[in-house]
This record gives structure tokens, sequence and C-alpha cells, in this order.
């Protein structure tokens, strides 16, 4: 599974979900950089799992999370959870790839997705904003809602201040990106939970 993200016009990160990355001049067609994010392994967890990649002001801002093949089963008929209650964080300087900042947050969990072409990020006044999809189509974490943080401009932590509960909003629904309109509004894709109650709910077999 991989996604993409535009630098700029001229080039394109294309990274993968266990965090190798390749950014390709699409003038000259060449691969200009490649790697691995160097986000740490925890020991008895799998992952790290990154959810986004995307390049804003010079920096390199990466989310992620951790599975837990013993994580306790969420209070809710049949639902278990997999991925670790909390988000991950890390900022590196751009193009440079170095003076990494982690920071954590544990109001949601899985920023981003896995899903390439989906939304995750957006800016709004310069500041970005990410998406979580903690639900069993991403990641599965029963106890933890979907929502937006929030990274300021010139910041290079998650900001403590800021968490959209959408899952409140929403009546506990599943959300799977949408897209950014402009002017402050944003469009999301809800999955109505009542419906989708198998995993063939969601188009597989």
């Amino acid at each position: 599974r991989y996604n993409h993200q535009w630098i700029d016009n001229s080039n394109l990160l294309i990274y993968g979900y266990q965090g190798a990355y390749k950014i390709v001049n699409v003038e000259s067609m060449t691969v200009t950089k490649e790697g691995k994010f160097a986000l740490p392994a925890k020991t008895g967890l799998t992952g790290p799992v990154v959810g986004f990649a995307e390049v804003k002001d010079n920096k390199m801002h990466v989310g992620y999370w951790y599975g837990d093949e013993k994580y306790p089963a969420a209070v809710k008929a049949g639902k278990t959870n997999y991925a670790t209650g909390t988000a991950y964080f890390a900022v590196f300087d751009y193009p440079a790839m170095n003076n990494l900042v982690y920071s954590e947050d544990n109001r949601s969990t899985s920023p981003g997705n896995d899903r390439n072409g989906v939304l995750k990020t957006f800016r709004y006044n310069d500041d970005l904003y990410i998406l979580t999809s903690p639900f069993e189509m991403v990641a599965q974490n029963w106890d933890r809602p979907h929502g937006i943080y929030r990274i300021k401009k010139g910041a290079s932590i998650v900001d403590p201040t800021y968490f959209y509960n959408l899952s409140e909003k929403l009546n506990g629904d599943a959300v799977l990106g949408g897209g950014y309109a402009g002017n402050g509004k944003l469009l999301i894709r809800r999955i109505r939970m009542d419906v989708a109650l198998t995993w063939a709910s969601y188009g597989f077999g």
C-alpha cells in the first residue's frame, strides 16, 4: 500500500505505509531522493504504519501509528481493537531530512490513512490539519473517535489545544477522506456504521 503527495509542480513524493519513500522529479522523470522515514520501532508492537507524509514550509510532516495484537477489546459487541490508542507525529527538516521532532497525542489514533488518493490532510490559514481514521478498514480502534488534529504554522509538534471530534458530530460514524472545499468548508465522506456491518460492506469479498 502506498500514497503520494505533490511537493510542488515538479516533485512528487511517493511513500509506502511501512515508511519507505521516493521523491520523483516529474520533468526529468528521475528519483532525486529516497530512503525510509526515521520512525522508531516499539517492542511488542507492529509498525510503525505511516498514514500521511507532506512537505510544508520546508518541513516533512509524517503521521503514524502502531498495532498491538494483544490490545484489549473495546466495550462494543464483536469489536476488538488493533491500533494502539495514540497518534504519533514526526517533523523533519526538508530536504535534509534531519533535526527530527516527535510528538504524540491520545485523543485519537491513525493520523491520515493508508488508502491512496483519499484526503488525509488539508491546509487552512496556513496551518496543517490532519484527519484520523481509527476504524476497521484502516487501523481499528473503537475506543478513539475520528477527528482532526492541527499542526500550526511554524510549529513542529501537534497542537495540544486543538482537536475536532468528528465522531461526536456524526453519531459515532466513521470518516474516510473527502476534500477541502475552500473558504473554511470541509467536505467529508461519512461511512454509516449502521449500514457497514461486515467487512464485505466496504467492498471487499
